[in-house]
């Protein structure tokens, strides 16, 4: 069972929501990151995975953050990826993300440049007092996706 997302109160960036411009960032496209992983199972077993994940951004300041994938986003399957909401803002071409990690049950706050054709991700904190800090080498590239769904918070 997925444990339930927090609610939008709970997230620092929600009381952002709507504050600004959203700058270079693209809010029609979809934002895709890949990666070669190795899945271990519990049987003792392993195997070499592509996966992917997405991000969609709205213009107020709520984005859809992607679980792993195996099959490639397209138009086609995109609505159907599992996805959790989380919030943004972004000053000129810095970008801050904030979601919840519900495997370790903690808020982080990604980092990032906004390129012409990417997002590259630089830095992850743990949004706690002295919360760790860490290296980003994430790297999602704008792909000609849309997404016509618009993006709000659920009920």
């Amino acid at each position: 069972m997925v444990p339930k997302q927090p609610v939008p109160d709970s997230y620092h960036l929600s009381r952002e929501v709507g504050s600004g411009p959203v700058g270079s960032l693209d809010t029609a496209h979809v934002y895709v990151f890949e990666n070669d992983v190795i899945w271990n199972y519990p049987n003792g077993n392993f195997e070499f995975v592509h996966t992917y994940k997405y991000l969609k951004f709205s213009p107020r300041g709520i984005a859809l953050f992607s679980a792993d994938s195996r099959d490639s986003i397209s138009s086609i399957n995109v609505v159907g990826i599992a996805v959790q909401y989380c919030f943004y803002k972004i000053a000129g071409d810095n970008l801050t993300l904030e979601f919840y990690d519900v495997l370790d049950r903690k808020f982080h706050l990604w980092y990032g440049k906004v390129y012409p054709d990417k997002i590259q991700f630089y830095k992850d904190k743990l949004r706690v007092f002295n919360g760790g800090r860490s290296k980003l080498d994430g790297k999602y590239y704008k792909k000609n996706i849309r997404y016509n769904w618009p993006i709000k918070w659920p009920e």
